[in-house]
């Protein structure tokens, strides 16, 4: 407290106390504190009982230490903050409380644990807590069974979890269901039915099993009070079933009597739930409950806008639970629950509402700007409806079926007329959240096997998925055309302006596309849709293909990238009529497998292979007579991509399409057509081509050897320096000297020597030096020794190369290796060498 000095004195004293010498000399001292802070604990005020549980969670590791005090306290302290923590059901959460008494709590469960065995007998000087009789661990389970049909939520959860791990802690007592198994044995499973449905005492929906019975005349309170009893109803046995502590048979049998208990009145209160406040807001509440008084004049009620949240929110728990609980049922015992649950239960009401929460939620009353609502409704509504399309008997499948179908076809529910009518990019006439949730929706009923039946149920005609999937993909496409051709470089055929679309808008169709995608459209017509002029009325093919897909790239090349099997054979052949758009949509997945490592790992070696094997197909990309310079541009940026994923899948002799790709590779190498510049980009793959052997690298070499004839300078001093030239050459020596320290290959260094050898100092001598550097540090000692033997040879051969580049070579590489390398290869050159050098000598 803020204001009074004598709590702030107390918390002192109590601080002061838990010293372990002073706590082990006068428990009769700790005894009194602990007699403020329980009262503290048990107060009104939610600060103090917040202090109460901060206190506690500040002194927990001294006390556990001292068995004598963990005997006399612990289980009072435990019912205490059990206690407060029910009291603190209706505090904001933002505050703490619940989570500090649940600390304490989870503080006092381990401490239990640990020291169980000393809370198995009764002891004359344990504090008990108010109203008990004995305090030990048998009777502290016992009484933890009952508070769990309480209607505050956190205090039930933590009933439910301390019962579960302290059960096993008794004599002969493996496991929790076993301690339920002999509680079923002895009394009867209606035990558990009164436990419960009681509320925790002699309420809940044992006794008010509808609204009205509790709320006459309607009540806010008294109706959030209601939907806790029943969701607290719901809770236990969801909790029970998930659990195996219990079975349907053993709660809900109709053969089950008891002179003492009675039967369940769950389902009594389910029907009165789903038929008459599932679907209804608060105003038809109180009407219910007006009615079932039999009042006279009936008023209309006003409630306010935070009046009906909190009662939305309490009804759309329950609803939850509800599901919740149908789903535990149907998961774990399908077989019992059909025995056990009236049939009744699985009324068109029930079904309605799950087809409206997947459908439509907030016609329901769920907020839908609650992002937990958004993550998980959906998951917990697709799980459902596989359950009831897997176990439902014949006749109520067709019931659910029915049922969704009517609301399919109904206004704002018809999915196809919804979006026709609607201007997908037209952003302030359009109900973005509720076109979200619909096309969701529908995503889940496919997924669930219920969508076609329930089509044909609801049409009274056949259900064509394929046509609705194709309508939708074209009505996302019209959205998107292009309004124009930027011609601002003067270039008529310029890239193509599509609409303009909101984040909003853009999200839908994205929605829309995996939708569309969900409900299986086919390749073939996805292709077609894209490279025919029936999709829109204005612009080419190309552009307004390029459009569509630039502006959902993501989503598409999530499909693509699953569909790659089919997809990539069919992009292949039609990439010589539409080689920009294809060549855009196999460079964007390449791009998107790259971009995660999962995707990587699934999709890497079998997209390359597919590309590798139809590689034939691009020649008119690279073929010089043929194709563009853009294409023969973006042939090389695709061979890099794949390269980037898997080596193995292109440069494997073995492989598919390796004999189309190396002839692609070493043709435009030695193309007399193609600039420095372009070639110099087919040099960023040299350090995967250098790693050949055999005929390829022999290949290889003549075509580099002839590129350096054709394209370089006889001395880089005939380019001034700066001039484009200038910068190409030195770029081009830049990506031999990288792919020479990648792949430690002596053909490469062979190929230096003809460069830097034609005259004294390099203009890049500095790069040149630091890369042979590098490379030799980098090679295995026996590597290491041949490269530098195969430069001594070059200085050896009087009669093939001329003085000035023999003294260059041994000056210039043969030195400076071997002062980079280490002293074993140094001595193993000499030895490998040392009759030559004596001849020389």
């Amino acid at each position: 407290s803020q204001t009074h000095s004598a709590h702030r004195s107390r918390s002192c004293v109590l601080s002061d106390w838990t010293s372990p010498s002073k706590m082990a000399s006068s428990s009769i001292i700790v005894s009194a504190l602990s007699n403020v802070r329980l009262l503290v604990s048990q107060c009104t005020s939610a600060f103090k009982r917040l202090g109460a549980a901060l206190a506690f969670n500040h002194i927990y590791a001294v006390l556990r230490e001292e068995e004598s005090l963990v005997d006399m306290f612990a289980i009072e302290i435990l019912v205490n903050f059990l206690l407060s923590l029910r009291m603190a059901h209706h505090d904001a959460s933002a505050l703490g409380t619940q989570q500090q008494c649940c600390t304490a709590i989870a503080h006092l469960q381990r401490i239990l644990k640990v020291k169980a065995k000393i809370f198995l007998k009764t002891n004359a000087a344990r504090r008990a807590p108010r109203g008990w009789k004995e305090t030990d661990l048998k009777h502290l389970v016992g009484w933890l069974v009952p508070q769990c049909g309480r209607p505050e939520t956190e205090y039930r959860h933590q009933c439910m979890q301390l019962f579960c791990c302290l059960a096993p802690l008794l004599p002969n007592v493996p496991s929790a269901a076993n301690w339920v198994s002999r509680t079923v044995k002895s009394e009867s499973g209606l035990r558990f039915v009164n436990w419960f449905e009681s509320g925790g005492g002699r309420s809940g929906v044992a006794k008010y099993g509808t609204l009205p019975s509790l709320c006459q005349p309607f009540s806010l309170d008294r109706a959030l009070l209601w939907l806790d009893h029943l969701l607290a109803a719901l809770d236990c046995y969801s909790w029970a079933f998930g659990q195996n502590l219990l079975t349907p048979d053993a709660v809900f049998s109709a053969s089950l009597t008891h002179s003492k208990f009675k039967a369940t009145n769950l389902f009594a209160t389910l029907s009165f739930f789903l038929a008459r406040l599932a679907m209804q807001d608060i105003e038809a509440a109180a009407l219910v409950c007006e009615i079932e008084a039999l009042v006279g004049q009936k008023e209309s009620r006003v409630f306010t806008p935070s009046e009906a949240a909190k009662y939305n929110r309490s009804k759309c728990t329950a609803v939850v639970r509800v599901f919740n609980f149908l789903t535990v049922l149907l998961s774990s015992h399908a077989d019992a629950a059909f025995k056990t649950l009236p049939l009744a239960l699985w009324c068109s009401e029930l079904f309605e509402l799950v087809g409206r929460c997947i459908l439509h939620p907030s016609s329901v009353g769920f907020d839908m700007s609650d992002i937990q609502i958004i993550n998980q409704l959906p998951d917990e509504m697709t799980e459902l409806c596989k359950l009831l399309v897997l176990h439902l008997p014949p006749d109520k499948r067709a019931l659910m079926s029915r049922t969704i179908g009517k609301l399919l076809v109904s206004r704002r529910l018809d999915l196809s007329s919804e979006l026709l009518s609607a201007d997908l990019a037209a952003d302030h006439s359009l109900d973005h959240s509720h076109l979200s949730c619909l096309v969701t929706g529908y995503r889940q009923l496919y997924e669930s096997g219920v969508l076609e039946t329930a089509l044909v149920a609801g049409k009274g005609v056949g259900s064509d998925i394929p046509q609705l999937a194709l309508t939708l993909f074209l009505l996302v496409m019209k959205t998107v055309s292009p309004v124009a051709v930027d011609t601002s470089g003067g270039d008529e055929d310029g890239p193509a302006i599509g609409r303009h679309l909101s984040p909003s808008s853009r999200q839908l169709c994205n929605n829309i596309l995996a939708l569309v995608f969900a409900l299986g459209l086919k390749s073939d017509d996805l292709l077609t849709t894209m490279t025919t002029g029936s999709a829109v009325e204005s612009g080419s093919v190309s552009r307004r293909s390029l459009v569509f897909f630039q502006t959902f790239s993501s989503t598409l090349c999530t499909h693509f990238t699953d569909q790659a099997s089919t997809l990539v054979p069919l992009l292949m052949d039609k990439a010589e009529q539409f080689p920009v758009l294809m060549g855009s949509i196999l460079l964007a997945m390449l791009d998107h497998i790259n971009l995660s490592r999962t995707l990587r790992k699934k999709h890497s070696s079998a997209v390359s292979g597919l590309l590798m094997r139809d590689w034939a197909k691009l020649s008119s990309w690279w073929n010089c007579q043929q194709g563009a310079a853009d294409s023969r541009q973006m042939t090389t940026v695709l061979l890099s991509r794949i390269l980037s994923l898997d080596v193995t899948a292109v440069l494997a002799p073995s492989k598919a399409g390796f004999k189309d790709v190396f002839a692609m590779y070493t043709s435009l190498l030695t193309e007399k057509s193609l600039t420095l510049s372009f070639k110099t980009s087919l040099l960023e793959q040299l350090s995967h081509f250098a790693t050949l052997s055999g005929e390829y690298l022999d290949q290889l070499k003549a075509c580099l050897n002839r590129l350096v004839t054709e394209c370089f300078p006889l001395s880089s001093a005939e380019y001034i320096k700066g001039s484009p030239k200038y910068n190409e050459y030195i770029s081009a020596i830049d990506k031999i000297l990288s792919a020479l320290v990648k792949s430690g290959s002596v053909m490469l260094l062979e190929l230096l020597i003809t460069v830097i050898g034609r005259e004294e100092e390099h203009a890049h001598e500095d790069a040149v030096q630091r890369a042979l550097t590098v490379f030799v540090q980098r090679l295995s000692p026996s590597k290491a020794c041949s490269a530098i033997t195969t430069i001594f040879r070059v200085f050896l051969a009087e009669d093939e190369y001329r003085s000035d580049v023999r003294q260059a070579v041994g000056l210039r590489m043969c030195l400076p290796m071997l002062k980079a390398t280490s002293k074993d290869v140094v001595k193993d050159f000499f030895v490998f060498n040392v009759a030559a050098i004596m001849k020389i000598l």
